[in-house]
């Protein structure tokens, strides 16, 4: 709880310090003086560097003594203020650290309010009493009243608990914030199953241990897909009750600050954080309902002391906080001045506290304004309507009609040079940095460059001196076509050659290689032209448009050859934001991005910092004719993982069964008896389960070993119906990881006729690694796919000439069995089975308690890598030599052929004991299935019927033709057939040539 104050541990001495004792030691206390006390400070120029004591990085934590300021620029630890520096970096509270500063000093504590009274020991507080305390808020006045059968019952707005991976709340020491609407019972939300729930945050107790999928520790999370909600007070819900009369609303950037205005009479209510509030779609719609019932005149957005503060973080531009917060203001701006289209007029403000210790609102109110809350009360209204904005405490400005270029220049933000004027001081810490998209430094005197200065020899456009009529000597600027192509060839732009005389547009830097337009080449060399303030020859460029830098005069540049980093049979690599992974059978090697050994494409780099796990999380052998499956402690935590087991189940029904519960809701749970599995059948799931691996692995191996290449069929493992399979067991989900691993290209493939759609590969190029057909249709034509799989194939875009590129992967997700047999087939394809685990009554989201990839935090993401990599290795190790069984998968593709009308007829037919182990005629077979299915003459020729009846034999397990070895039997020009089990018996065969009355008569029923 570093960095806010904390009236939870014990102080030192116990004792209040006023408000007069405070100041002082606030404005002796000096940062360099205390700083020595922990750490050892270097002199560097006009700054000290010293360890930092949070991530423990060498020499990375700056002090600046003039500007009383400290950063680190590897963790982002920073602040103002030795006290500041006390709280962040040595786990002191606020008063602890005053009380340090005060010992430091000498200063005398002077206390005017009595001692507090001693807890009794042994009990701990919890995290919520600890965040409410800190904030000044009672339990008594985060309460409020919900109606419950026109009885209003007293609720926490703020609860101790944490939740579990359904967002259930449970035991635990975390806060649940509960939202509630002005009708007082919970805002809802609708869960992407279309499920209605009440709407929670969570403010975890320890932010490091919840991560997103970049790395970054947050505060609060909130359900996936629940959007952006306002905080609604019960001092608000109240006004809007009684239709009370609001002059100015507050609103906050976080909820305690919002409840402890609404305690001391200010009117505020709360957005659910800075980065919600700039980029979620839609504002809050109770903004609207408030507005009107409560006649509210003017609305202030405010904010916390540090709004100005800049990005400090590696790899992130140093504008790119200050345009977020510019951004939600500039949106709150926008949202509520088109109140005036409706007849509402609306004084639109932000706000911020002057103080940079105590940055909230709150924080203000709990100290400073400590039982005078009032003169708060009356320091914002002074400073709001000031004409400079001016307060004691807070500034307040009048943006209501401000333009966008004036809201700018509250960030500094109009131009570079005022970025950088105003934030010189940080900036020179950290040396290099993107601002404005280019690239800048300061160099060893202190003058600030870019990095990619233009060089005399660069310069494209040419000054000349000349004569008018008038003989008056003028300057002449005339763009320079060739130094143009120099200047943009040093900066990696250029052209690559593609397949059939084609080029597209490039920009090679660090070994990566992006596609651009020439719409970005254009505005490259416009915003470089600018930021050297070359205002003439940018008003040349922007009035000459494409005359200079248009696609045909680009065309002119230099070719690149990129050197590309290609895997080879035993090799793969996955490449990360900050480094890459060498993968081979027996190892993963971790190296920095900036030791590749070749060029790579911009799209196959994944947006993600991965740590590497010391050993695979499954470690996979084949014993004999069997694999043996180990698994370590982290492969339990993985959603991927359990995803694979799941599918790969189908004995699960032998320890689950359904249950409906008294709502109607369905859901399995253990048997009371749970059966056993035999060893056969989980030998059975681990075939199923090692196939996928080696199937995923197959698809990221970016090596084409052009004699051994398959398609990799997902299909529903189980037999069913023909045409009644509803999906659902995951195949999808398969196919998806491979979108966020490598570039992938996915074709609808429910739509009629794909083998004569021309355009069907538009959005492929040489760059696409995987294709993936969804959701194939019965009867799939997987023949037209068999030399696209082994040889290549063609692309067409529409308006661009045909080019051929190399056979990229095929992944086929069907309900249905693949269609086709033979040797051409077998060798083409690679069957995967998925089981009915998940089904209509459960999908992964109920197993996991969250959406596969889209509501991944930073672990599950780093595991899903991490074993990705794991099925690469597999792979190189045992190929696609091994593959599932194939029962099932057979019966399936057998049924589906046999088609399930003559599936019907023969299951009656031969129930009949006459008709199976006897030569029964073919043209009688024929005409008895044509009598009860007459509609299936135009389809099923008596030849084709022949092979159904032959493949239902197979399917039924019977012998077909024992008398011939499975060869025809004819007989004066007539065919018999005979489907034999193993009753059969040749010496009492019998000849049928017509069929029994009696069975005509069961058909004629």
């Amino acid at each position: 709880m570093g960095g806010c104050p904390n009236f939870i541990k014990k102080m030192i001495k116990d004792t209040f310090i006023n408000d007069e004792t405070r100041d002082k030691i606030l404005e002796t206390a000096k940062l360099e003086a205390i700083v020595s006390d922990f750490l050892v400070l270097t002199k560097k120029g006009t700054s000290l560097k010293a360890d930092c004591p949070k991530c423990g990085g060498k020499q990375k934590m700056s002090f600046s003594p003039k500007k009383d300021i400290f950063k680190c620029y590897t963790c982002d630890t920073g602040g103002k203020g030795a006290v500041a520096f006390l709280q962040k970096c040595q786990g002191k509270t606020f008063f602890e650290a005053l009380h340090y500063c005060a010992d430091h000093y000498n200063i005398l504590i002077e206390s005017d309010k009595p001692r507090p009274k001693k807890k009794r020991k042994g009990r701990k507080q919890s995290f919520r009493d600890q965040q409410l305390r800190a904030s000044g808020i009672t339990a008594k006045a985060q309460r409020y009243f919900q109606k419950y059968s026109n009885k209003q019952v007293e609720q926490n707005r703020y609860e101790s608990g944490t939740i579990d991976k359904f967002w259930n709340v449970i035991d635990g020491d975390d806060m649940i914030l509960n939202y509630v609407g002005f009708d007082r019972n919970p805002i809802t939300y609708r869960t992407p199953k279309g499920k209605e729930r009440p709407l929670i945050r969570i403010r975890w107790q320890n932010p490091l241990l919840h991560l997103d999928k970049k790395g970054n520790s947050h505060k609060y999370k909130s359900p996936y897909g629940s959007g952006s909600h306002l905080w609604i007070p019960e001092y608000i819900i109240r006004a809007y009750e009684i239709g009370k009369i609001i002059d100015t609303l507050y609103i906050c950037e976080g909820e305690k600050k919002a409840d402890k205005l609404c305690m001391h009479d200010i009117a505020a209510v709360a957005v659910m954080g800075i980065n919600n509030f700039a980029n979620e779609g839609n504002m809050p719609h109770h903004f609207e309902q408030l507005i009107k019932k409560c006649g509210i005149k003017n609305v202030v957005f405010l904010l916390d002391s540090d709004w100005q503060d800049i990005s400090a973080k590696r790899h992130k531009a140093v504008d790119a906080r200050p345009n977020l917060f510019f951004k939600a203001v500039l949106k709150f701006r926008d949202y509520f001045y088109a109140y005036n289209n409706s007849g509402i007029e609306l004084g639109i403000y932000f706000g911020y506290g002057k103080d940079k210790v105590l940055k909230g609102v709150d924080d203000l109110l709990v100290h400073t304004f400590k039982q005078k809350e009032a003169e708060l009360k009356a320091d914002l209204e002074k400073s709001r309507i000031d004409r400079q904005g001016e307060g004691e405490y807070i500034n307040i400005h009048n943006i209501t009609t401000l333009s966008e270029y004036k809201l700018k220049e509250f960030w500094h933000l109009n131009s570079a040079t005022a970025f950088l004027d105003a934030h010189r001081q940080e900036l020179l810490e950290i040396k290099e940095f993107t601002l404005r998209k280019q690239k800048r430094r300061f160099n060893e005197d202190g003058e600030l460059e870019l990095v990619d200065k233009l060089l005399p020899h660069e310069q494209y456009w040419i000054e000349e001196e000349y004569e008018n009529s008038k003989g008056i000597t003028k300057k002449r600027i005339t763009f320079d076509y060739y130094q143009i192509n120099i200047f943009l060839r040093n900066r990696g732009f250029g052209l690559m050659e593609g397949p059939n005389n084609t080029y597209k547009f490039i920009n090679l830097e660090n070994k990566i290689v992006r596609e651009v337009t020439a719409h970005q080449i254009q505005r490259f060399v416009q915003d470089f032209t600018n930021e050297i303030n070359q205002l003439n020859v940018l008003r040349m460029i922007l009035k000459g448009g494409s005359q200079y830098l248009g696609p045909d005069k680009l065309s002119n540049m230099q070719y690149i050859k990129p050197q590309f980093l290609e895997a080879d049979r035993n090799t793969q690599y996955l490449y990360f934001k900050n480094c890459f992974w060498k993968i081979t059978a027996d190892e993963v090697v971790q190296r920095p991005l900036s030791e590749l050994p070749g060029n790579i494409w911009k799209d196959k780099i994944i947006d993600f910092d991965p740590k590497k796990l010391d050993k695979p999380m499954v470690e996979v052998k084949r014993v004999g004719d069997k694999w043996e499956v180990n698994q370590t402690k982290e492969s339990a935590k993985s959603d991927i993982q359990k995803f694979f087991i799941a599918t790969s189940n189908f004995y699960w029904k032998k320890r689950q069964e359904l249950f409906k519960d008294e709502k109607g809701n369905y859901s399995y749970i253990p048997k009371e008896k749970p059966e056993y599995l035999e060893p056969s059948e989980r030998d059975a799931i681990y075939e199923h389960y090692v196939a996928k691996m080696l199937a995923a692995g197959h698809m990221l191996h970016e090596y084409r070993d052009l004699a051994n290449m398959k398609a990799v069929i997902s299909m529903d493992g189980l037999e069913s119906e023909v045409g009644k399979s509803e999906g659902g067991s995951g195949k999808s989900i398969f196919s998806t990881m491979f979108e966020h691993l490598v570039p992938t290209h996915v074709i609808d493939a429910k739509q009629k006729n794909l083998s004569e759609d021309k355009f069907l590969y538009e959005g492929v190029d040489e760059r696409t690694s995987c294709i993936v057909f969804d959701d194939a249709r019965v009867n799939f034509d997987f023949e037209f796919l068999f030399s696209q799989i082994t040889r290549g194939l063609t692309v067409n875009k529409k308006g661009l000439a045909k080019f051929t590129i190399d056979p990229p992967k095929f992944i086929i997700n069907t309900n249905h069995a693949p269609n086709g047999y033979g040797n051409s087939y077998e060798r083409r394809r690679y069957l995967l089975g998925f089981s009915d685990y998940y089904n209509a009554h459960r999908t992964p989201q109920d197993d996991f308690g969250r959406l596969m990839f889209k509501d991944w935090d930073y672990e599950q993401w780093n595991l899903f890598y991490n074993f990705m990599a794991n099925c690469i290795q597999t792979f190189l190790k045992y190929r696609l030599d091994y593959t599932v069984p194939q029962g099932d998968l057979k019966r399936r593709k057998l049924r589906q052929e046999i088609g399930e009308n003559i599936l019907d007829w023969a299951n009656l037919f031969f129930s009949k004991t006459d008709y199976l182990n006897n030569k029964v005629l073919k043209n009688i077979m024929y005409d008895d299935f044509m009598l009860n299915y007459p509609q299936d003459r135009r389809y099923i020729t008596l030849r084709k019927f022949k092979n159904k009846i032959k493949k239902y034999a197979q399917y039924m397990g019977y012998e077909w033709n024992p008398l011939t070895e499975g060869g025809d039997i004819k007989s004066n020009g007539k065919e018999y057939f005979i489907l034999a089990n193993k009753e059969y018996d040749s010496s009492n065969l019998q000849i049928i040539n017509m069929l029994r009355v009696n069975l005509e008569a069961n058909v004629n029923e």
